[in-house]
């Protein structure tokens, strides 16, 4: 705990801490964050503001099993910019919301926060007038899904844009999916975002298929 003293982390600098800070925290672009400790679930408190500058690392530690979980409460109010938060995890996190910082107001837009450490869950993160809340779902079992790729950017990543077919409803891609290829999509063109574990993958087209991207098929 630092009571009485701003604290300022430098660019690329790492910070681990529990318990109080005082007077108020300011990130730089490449520092990284631990609060509740390194390797370990916990709060941090912070009396005055917070200012997450663009570039800035935070990890938090989340636990579904033990409910043990990092959480950052601000007493002041937190300015956050485009950010990275780093979610480790002990195990598959169970579907809920999950409250990751708390602040008397939040000024910033949660869709300029990249959440690493997720690839195999579906997730979406949120800003209301107080809390940041990461909101996981509960993933469905895999199916055998059909290539559509009507949806803007024709984008195939994990529970996300709906850009297949399962029972001629539009669907996401979930994991373990065997992923069918064939002449009826919309687009032939497949770009790949995250990673990507299908169970199996069929090509049954008269037509050439591009797929590109930087996702990762396993």
């Amino acid at each position: 705990s630092i009571s009485n003293s701003p604290v300022w982390i430098n660019r690329f600098a790492e910070f681990s801490v529990k318990g109080m800070l005082g007077a108020g925290l300011e990130m730089e672009y490449g520092s990284i964050l631990y609060p509740g400790g390194k390797d370990e679930a916990g709060v941090l408190n912070i009396g005055s503001d917070m200012k997450l500058k663009s570039g800035a690392v935070l990890e938090f530690e989340l636990n579904s099993n033990t409910g043990l979980s990092d959480k950052i409460n601000i007493t002041g109010n937190l300015d956050i910019g485009t950010v990275i938060f780093q979610v480790k995890k002990n195990a598959e996190l169970t579907p809920g919301n999950y409250i990751l910082m708390q602040a008397a107001s939040i000024m910033g837009n949660a869709a300029s926060v990249t959440i690493e450490g997720l690839d195999d869950q579906i997730f979406s993160l949120s800003f209301s007038e107080e809390n940041v809340v990461l909101s996981v779902e509960k993933m469905r079992s895999a199916a055998s899904v059909l290539w559509k790729g009507d949806k803007p950017g024709a984008v195939w990543e994990l529970g996300s844009v709906r850009n297949f077919t399962l029972n001629d409803a539009d669907a996401y891609f979930a994991l373990g999916d065997e992923v069918i290829f064939d002449d009826s999509a919309v687009s032939k063109i497949v770009n790949k975002s995250g990673n990507l574990p299908a169970g199996n993958i069929t090509v049954n087209s008269t037509n050439n298929y591009i797929i590109q991207g930087s996702g990762v098929i396993k």
